[in-house]
């Protein structure tokens, strides 16, 4: 998919919304949260596998870090 490393080139990334630099690993462990899934410890086998898929579908994209988020 041409849009699948849109996502994932933009992180690390400053969020507005809480005043702090957040790298991928923040992002994931946020997605859980928002979902209301018990939140995985940082570093975690399964945040690291879903890190390392994204990055596979995103080879090729265009990095643009430092981004800013809402």
């Amino acid at each position: 998919n041409p849009g699948d490393g849109i996502g994932f080139a933009a992180w690390p990334a400053y969020r507005v919304s809480n005043a702090q630099m957040w790298g991928m690993q923040h992002r994931l462990n946020d997605c859980y949260r928002q979902q209301r899934f018990p939140e995985p410890k940082f570093g975690s086998d399964a945040t690291i596998a879903l890190g390392v898929y994204m990055g596979v579908n995103a080879k090729g994209a265009k990095s643009i870090v430092p981004a800013i988020k809402r």
